[in-house]
Protein backbone atom coordinates (compact mmCIF):
# COMPACT_ATOMS: atom_id res chain seq x y z
CA UNK A 1 0.00 0.00 0.00
CA UNK A 2 1.68 3.18 -1.33
CA UNK A 3 0.83 6.42 0.78
CA UNK A 4 0.20 9.33 -1.36
CA UNK A 5 -0.25 11.94 0.90
CA UNK A 6 0.57 16.07 1.37
CA UNK A 7 1.26 17.87 4.84
CA UNK A 8 -2.35 18.56 4.93
CA UNK A 9 -3.83 14.80 4.68
CA UNK A 10 -1.44 14.17 7.49
CA UNK A 11 -2.02 17.00 9.40
CA UNK A 12 -6.02 16.21 9.29
CA UNK A 13 -5.69 12.69 10.12
CA UNK A 14 -3.50 13.99 13.23
CA UNK A 15 -6.87 16.97 13.96
CA UNK A 16 -9.11 13.54 13.47
CA UNK A 17 -7.70 11.06 16.22
CA UNK A 18 -7.29 14.19 18.74
CA UNK A 19 -10.67 15.26 18.15
CA UNK A 20 -11.77 11.62 18.48
CA UNK A 21 -9.41 11.41 21.79
CA UNK A 22 -11.59 13.57 23.28
CA UNK A 23 -14.57 12.38 22.72
CA UNK A 24 -13.56 9.25 24.02
CA UNK A 25 -12.77 11.33 27.05
CA UNK A 26 -15.55 13.25 27.52
CA UNK A 27 -17.64 9.92 27.25
CA UNK A 28 -15.47 8.32 29.85
CA UNK A 29 -15.64 11.36 32.06
CA UNK A 30 -19.12 12.17 32.28
CA UNK A 31 -20.25 8.42 32.94
CA UNK A 32 -18.02 8.43 35.91
CA UNK A 33 -19.42 12.13 36.48
CA UNK A 34 -23.20 10.53 36.26
CA UNK A 35 -21.93 8.06 39.19
CA UNK A 36 -20.35 10.97 41.03
CA UNK A 37 -23.89 12.34 40.74
CA UNK A 38 -25.93 9.82 41.23
CA UNK A 39 -27.65 10.67 37.66
CA UNK A 40 -27.45 8.82 34.71
CA UNK A 41 -25.20 8.39 32.66
CA UNK A 42 -27.49 7.82 29.52
CA UNK A 43 -28.89 10.98 30.08
CA UNK A 44 -25.51 12.60 29.74
CA UNK A 45 -24.24 10.68 26.88
CA UNK A 46 -27.65 11.48 24.56
CA UNK A 47 -27.70 14.95 25.43
CA UNK A 48 -23.85 14.67 23.93
CA UNK A 49 -25.24 12.93 20.59
CA UNK A 50 -28.42 14.82 21.01
CA UNK A 51 -26.81 17.75 20.49
CA UNK A 52 -24.24 16.79 17.81
CA UNK A 53 -27.56 15.90 15.81
CA UNK A 54 -28.69 18.92 15.91
CA UNK A 55 -25.37 20.78 15.04
CA UNK A 56 -24.62 18.73 11.91
CA UNK A 57 -28.17 19.28 10.88
CA UNK A 58 -28.04 22.94 11.19
CA UNK A 59 -23.96 23.19 9.94
CA UNK A 60 -25.02 21.30 6.70
CA UNK A 61 -27.90 24.23 6.03
CA UNK A 62 -25.84 27.23 6.84
CA UNK A 63 -23.64 28.96 4.62
CA UNK A 64 -20.99 30.02 7.28
CA UNK A 65 -18.08 32.26 6.19
CA UNK A 66 -14.46 31.37 6.49
CA UNK A 67 -12.87 28.30 5.34
CA UNK A 68 -13.02 24.86 6.38
CA UNK A 69 -9.92 24.99 8.12
CA UNK A 70 -11.06 28.09 10.20
CA UNK A 71 -14.65 26.61 10.69
CA UNK A 72 -12.83 23.70 11.99
CA UNK A 73 -10.39 25.30 14.25
CA UNK A 74 -13.29 27.74 15.71
CA UNK A 75 -15.31 24.68 16.42
CA UNK A 76 -12.76 22.46 18.00
CA UNK A 77 -11.59 25.46 20.29
CA UNK A 78 -15.29 26.04 21.22
CA UNK A 79 -15.41 22.61 21.90
CA UNK A 80 -12.30 22.28 24.18
CA UNK A 81 -13.69 25.12 25.95
CA UNK A 82 -17.38 23.47 26.77
CA UNK A 83 -14.97 20.16 27.80
CA UNK A 84 -12.90 22.11 30.28
CA UNK A 85 -15.81 23.58 32.19
CA UNK A 86 -16.97 19.82 32.33
CA UNK A 87 -13.84 19.81 34.56
CA UNK A 88 -15.46 22.36 37.27
CA UNK A 89 -18.13 19.44 37.71
CA UNK A 90 -21.22 21.50 37.33
CA UNK A 91 -24.31 19.91 38.49
CA UNK A 92 -26.72 17.75 36.10
CA UNK A 93 -28.75 20.10 34.36
CA UNK A 94 -25.55 22.39 33.56
CA UNK A 95 -23.82 19.54 32.56
CA UNK A 96 -26.37 18.50 30.30
CA UNK A 97 -26.80 21.75 28.96
CA UNK A 98 -22.24 21.68 28.05
CA UNK A 99 -23.17 18.35 26.62
CA UNK A 100 -25.78 19.78 23.97
CA UNK A 101 -23.37 22.48 23.09
CA UNK A 102 -20.23 20.15 23.09
CA UNK A 103 -21.94 17.84 20.81
CA UNK A 104 -23.66 20.49 18.82
CA UNK A 105 -19.85 21.88 17.72
CA UNK A 106 -18.34 18.41 17.64
CA UNK A 107 -21.04 17.64 15.00
CA UNK A 108 -20.09 20.05 12.18
CA UNK A 109 -16.21 19.16 13.10
CA UNK A 110 -17.06 15.80 12.30
CA UNK A 111 -18.62 16.90 9.10
CA UNK A 112 -15.50 19.51 8.34
CA UNK A 113 -12.75 17.07 8.57
CA UNK A 114 -14.55 14.85 6.56
CA UNK A 115 -14.57 17.17 3.40
CA UNK A 116 -11.44 17.84 3.85
CA UNK A 117 -9.87 14.63 4.17
CA UNK A 118 -11.75 14.24 0.38
CA UNK A 119 -10.10 17.86 -0.42
CA UNK A 120 -6.74 16.76 0.29
CA UNK A 121 -6.89 13.31 -1.18
CA UNK A 122 -5.80 13.04 -4.81
CA UNK A 123 -8.18 11.00 -6.79
CA UNK A 124 -6.19 8.34 -6.54
CA UNK A 125 -5.63 8.10 -2.89
CA UNK A 126 -9.00 9.26 -1.59
CA UNK A 127 -10.62 5.97 -0.80
CA UNK A 128 -7.29 5.31 1.74
CA UNK A 129 -7.64 8.54 2.96
CA UNK A 130 -11.15 7.54 4.00
CA UNK A 131 -10.29 4.43 5.66
CA UNK A 132 -7.33 6.16 7.09
CA UNK A 133 -10.46 8.80 8.51
CA UNK A 134 -11.93 6.06 10.33
CA UNK A 135 -9.27 4.39 11.56
CA UNK A 136 -7.85 8.10 12.97
CA UNK A 137 -11.08 8.40 14.64
CA UNK A 138 -11.14 4.92 16.38
CA UNK A 139 -7.58 4.97 17.26
CA UNK A 140 -8.18 8.38 18.96
CA UNK A 141 -11.12 7.48 20.58
CA UNK A 142 -9.82 4.02 22.41
CA UNK A 143 -7.06 5.83 23.27
CA UNK A 144 -8.85 9.02 24.77
CA UNK A 145 -11.18 6.88 26.47
CA UNK A 146 -8.36 4.33 27.89
CA UNK A 147 -5.96 7.38 28.63
CA UNK A 148 -9.03 9.66 30.57
CA UNK A 149 -10.18 5.85 32.25
CA UNK A 150 -7.14 5.86 34.17
CA UNK A 151 -6.95 9.22 34.99
CA UNK A 152 -10.37 9.59 36.32
CA UNK A 153 -9.63 6.19 38.65
CA UNK A 154 -6.34 7.72 39.83
CA UNK A 155 -7.19 11.61 39.91
CA UNK A 156 -10.51 12.83 39.37
CA UNK A 157 -13.70 13.49 37.17
CA UNK A 158 -11.95 16.97 36.99
CA UNK A 159 -8.75 15.83 36.16
CA UNK A 160 -10.79 13.81 33.12
CA UNK A 161 -12.11 16.27 31.78
CA UNK A 162 -9.16 18.39 32.00
CA UNK A 163 -6.96 15.79 29.47
CA UNK A 164 -10.61 15.40 27.23
CA UNK A 165 -10.56 19.46 26.64
CA UNK A 166 -6.71 19.59 26.52
CA UNK A 167 -6.95 17.15 23.48
CA UNK A 168 -9.73 18.93 21.85
CA UNK A 169 -7.74 22.03 22.29
CA UNK A 170 -5.04 20.73 20.66
CA UNK A 171 -6.87 19.31 17.76
CA UNK A 172 -8.18 23.03 17.55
Amino acid sequence: MRLDWNRRQVRIQLVVAAAAFAIGGVQVTVTAHAGALGTSAGLFVAALACGGVLGSFLYGGLRLPGTGPAQLTVALALYGGCVLALGLGPAALLTVALLVVIGFVNGPADAIETVLVGEYASAASRAQAFAFLVASNWVGFAAGSFVTGVVVQHASTAAGALTAGAAALCAA
